[in-house]
Parts: C-alpha cells; structure tokens; sequence
C-alpha cells in the first residue's frame, strides 16, 4: 500500500508538471486555434445558407457551427485577458473586477453553448436515425421540426445552466504581505445556507444530460447507422450478383446516384458524432469521477484543465475539415466562393493598374 501510494504521488507531480510545462503556451495555442477555427466557422455557415444547402440535417449542422462560433469568439478575450496579457498568476491587473465578471460570463457563455452543441449533435444522429429507418422519415424529420430542435436546444441549454449561476461567486483577496488586493471567481456555497448541496444539484444535471448520456447515445445510434450502411451495401451487392449480364440496371442511375448521396452523407454524420464522442466522452468520464472520488477533481482533473480547453475548441473548427473531405457539395461550393474571390481580387487589382 504504501508503494502503491508513492507511485500515484509520483503520478500526480507528473501531471502537475506537464500542466505547468504546457500552460505557457496554451494561451498563444488556444487563440491560433480560436482565429483560424472563427474563420472556418463562419465560411461553413455561409456556404450552408446557400440555397442548394438546404435540408433538415443542415440546418443543425448550421446551428452548431454557429453555436462554436459563438463558443470560439468568447474564448479569445479570455485567452487574452487570462493568459497572455497579464501572464497566469494572479495579480491586482490580471484579477480586477471587471475581468472576473468577464470570466464569470465565459464559463456561464461556453458551457450553456457547449451544452446546445452536444444536444445538437445527438439531434442530428436521431434525425438520420429517422429518415433511415422510418417510411415517413422525410417528413417527420421536416425543416420546421429542425428549427424547434434548435430553439429547445438552445432553451434547455440555458435551463440546465441555471443552477450554475447559483454556485459561482465573485469574491476579494487581500494580499496583507504585498498590501495589494485581486478578485477571484468561487464556488463556495456557504451563503446558500439550507442550499448548500446546489453543486452536488449541478453536478448530477451536467453529468446526466451533458456530458455521460449523450455521448452514450451517440455511440448506439453510430452502431446502428453504420449496421444501415453496412446493410444496404449487402443488399446492393448481393442485387448486382444476381441480376443478369445483358441487363444493365436494375435501378436507375438516378437512383443509383441517390443511395451513394445518401450513403456519403451518413457516413459523414457517424464521422462527426464518432469525433465528436472520441473528444467528449473521456472528458465526461473523469467529470463524474471527480464527483464521486475525493480529491480527484484537484489531482486529475484540474491539472487537465487547459487540455480539456484546447481539446474542446479544436473540436468545434474540426468539422470543417470532415465537410470537405466528404462532402463533395461542400467542397463544390466552397471552390465556387474561392473562385469569385480571386476573380474579384484580380479585378480590382487590374482596375488599380489600369488607373495608375
């Protein structure tokens, strides 16, 4: 036992020294991450606007662009102000008390997005769960159903937060030694009084509805869209070894063309959720052990934090990337937009020569 003990001490000074090491470098990481996935975000939201753009599943693969958008922009004050400015210590310029209220609104503003984001995402596998399995997916699964999956993402995001604002407090610090005072944001909850269980209250929400449940959902829902695929390509092949060799189709090339559309485009899907779980899902399992094991929170998680961070907004630009390499709508798009834009820089650059 007491070499066992030695050894996760051992662990946990690693640990604490790989935080410390990357911590210097998260701020500049973080906010090349956050500019360039800002950029990204923004050009998948134009291009799903775009008319020939327009579907049910779209639509909510718009929202969670626009939902990391948001995600992104508020995390770029807060690398900023937080770790390139005025360094991670805390100080009287780094910790004033506008920058805790700023602060306070970050981890309210992120997490209430972050919450949406996975709601989202979950959404978008039923969707296609329906429109694959369901006769009337089609029409179940309809742009106006998309809008209210959103607007409810968005309302139960904010609802299951509420609890949150409760646990945070903005609190001084005076330093008597150095005669200097800062502000820092808290989570005591001896104020509440008869409520001071409120963060065993917040923490059960975001483990169930956030952070364990979605991502377990998710991953049967990806077992069952790739059991889909894998049967309807059966069924397919099994079609073409039959048939004759003098006919030519038994299906129309129209809709031959279709069923790949509609095979690239869950393929697509069960890319993004199985990401979108590979990122999430760790993070939620040491989240609920660091509500149920004493002093995990401040030996694991903790230390991880910059990590989760980094992790977390590298997930929100990384679907860009998936609608290029197979979205062949997208791509088609995108080089159109690239197109204009060089046509237009080149225009305006012989209009100046020609004016000289």
């Amino acid at each position: 036992m007491i070499g066992s003990r030695n050894d996760s001490e051992h662990s946990l000074t690693t640990l604490q020294k790989i935080s410390n090491n990357y911590a210097p470098i998260h701020g500049y990481l973080s906010l090349l991450v956050c500019i360039i996935g800002s950029v990204f975000n923004l050009v998948t939201i134009f291009i799903f606007r775009n008319k020939q753009m327009v579907s049910p599943i779209n639509r909510l693969l718009l929202a969670i662009a626009a939902v990391n958008l948001l995600i992104m922009l508020s995390y770029i004050p807060f690398a900023l102000l937080f770790f390139i400015i005025y360094g991670q210590e805390e100080s009287q310029k780094r910790n004033t008390y506008s920058a805790i209220c700023y602060l306070l609104f970050h981890v309210l503003w992120t997490n209430t997005f972050h919450s949406t984001s996975v709601w989202l995402t979950l959404s978008v596998a039923l969707f296609r769960f329906i429109h694959l399995t369901l006769r009337d997916g089609k029409n179940r699964c309809d742009l106006s159903k998309a809008n209210l999956t959103i607007f409810l993402s968005i309302v139960g995001a904010i609802l299951i937060n509420i609890p949150q604002t409760l646990v945070y407090s903005i609190k001084r610090y005076d330093d008597e030694e150095k005669n200097t005072s800062w502000y820092y944001l808290s989570t005591d909850n001896d104020k509440y009084g008869d409520h001071a269980n409120i963060n065993l209250v917040q923490f059960a929400l975001l483990a169930l509805l956030v952070k364990i449940t979605p991502c377990i959902l998710l991953v049967v829902l990806s077992i069952i869209l790739i059991r889909i695929i894998h049967s309807a390509h059966r069924k397919y092949t099994a079609m073409q070894r039959r048939r004759p060799s003098s006919i030519k189709y038994t299906t129309s090339p129209n809709e031959e063309r279709r069923q790949r559309q509609t095979n690239q485009t869950t393929q697509m899907l069960i890319a993004i959720i199985l990401v979108f779980v590979v990122i999430e899902l760790p993070q939620g399992i040491l989240f609920v052990l660091s509500g149920l094991l004493v002093d995990f929170f401040d030996d694991i998680y903790w230390p991880l934090g910059n990590f989760w961070d980094l992790l977390t907004i590298i997930g929100c630009c990384i679907n860009f990337f998936l609608y290029c390499r197979m979205s062949s709508q997208f791509c088609q798009l995108l080089l159109s937009i690239l197109r204009s834009i060089s046509f237009r820089t080149e225009q305006n650059h012989d209009t100046v020569s020609t004016d000289l």
